[in-house]
């Protein structure tokens, strides 16, 4: 069975809401390997079993599990190009097949800033993403954790033989709803341990109705606020510092190395001076 859900399991959850699964029985024809012309029936169910990962045009989804397979055509057939035996069975499916606008119930698998993936009936991929408009804080998204179960309104789906569903959804507004009370409730408790109360409103006779709780609380942001303040600006002045070191060190590089040019220079004149010295310039006499 797909997912490793047993029959049992998959014939309970057809009549909840969210799994969007039908039971169907009909007649579907299978393609069989030739390995099993001996063993038809073992091949029908081998055959069956990949119907859990690719969608089957007949059925009208993907097959979760299956019940009470019988075989009907009394021998199978070839084509001249196809080396499979096509054999005509029977049997009750369950089939899984969401459709836009359906609500589906899936379980969060990965979490990203921007996107859930989560997997209906422990096999298909959901992608939940958060909508371009939405700002991050204000998506349910971010309130989700690994391991729970959303409910989703499917927005797109997309089936394609041989290949598994590709189902785009959305946080429905009852789940959203659900995420922010478990938040709540999570907060009430950690201020209850802590001794701090939470949300609690406390407003004064003479006071301009800002509670006792928003004006810590503002008085903390605006510590927090002048506290960075000062770090950047300590940043600021060790970074003009370094500029002005920094240059002072390459303003000395360069007068070392001009004093070093001048050296060499005064060397060189005083070398041409000694030569020059010592020669007697010689003039010709006048006949």
């Amino acid at each position: 069975m797909a997912g490793g859900n047993t029959l049992v399991e998959v014939q309970k959850k057809v009549s909840e809401v969210g799994a969007c699964l039908k039971e169907k029985e009909k007649v579907i024809t299978l393609l069989i390997h030739p390995k099993y012309t001996e063993k038809q029936l073992e091949g029908v169910k081998a055959e069956l079993s990949h119907l859990a990962r690719r969608h089957c045009k007949e059925l009208g989804g993907t097959v979760v599990a299956y019940d009470k397979v019988r075989v009907v055509s009394s021998q199978g057939w070839l084509f001249d190009t196809n080396p499979f035996i096509h054999i005509r069975v029977t049997a009750k499916f369950y089939v899984f097949c969401p459709q836009p606008g359906d609500v589906l119930k899936a379980v969060v698998h990965k979490k990203a800033p921007h996107h859930l993936g989560c997997l209906a009936h422990g096999l298909y991929n959901v992608s939940v993403g958060r909508p371009p408009s939405q700002p991050k804080d204000d998506w349910g998204g971010t309130l989700a954790r690994e391991g729970d179960t959303l409910t989703l309104s499917v927005i797109f789906t997309s089936f394609t033989n041989y290949h598994m569903p590709y189902i785009r959804a959305a946080l429905h507004d009852d789940c959203v709803a659900e995420l922010v009370a478990r938040e709540q409730q999570k907060t009430e408790e950690e201020g209850k341990k802590t001794g701090v109360a939470v949300n609690k409103r406390t407003v004064f006779e003479d006071d301009s109705g800002i509670s006792s709780n928003e004006a810590e609380e503002g008085k903390r942001k605006k510590k927090e606020e002048e506290e960075e303040e000062e770090e950047e600006e300590e940043e600021r002045k060790k970074k003009k510092k370094g500029k002005k070191r920094k240059r002072e060190e390459e303003e000395e590089e360069e007068e070392e190395e001009e004093e070093g040019h001048r050296g060499s220079d005064l060397k060189v004149r005083a070398s041409r001076k000694k030569v020059l010295s010592h020669i007697t310039l010689k003039t010709p006499k006048n006949p």
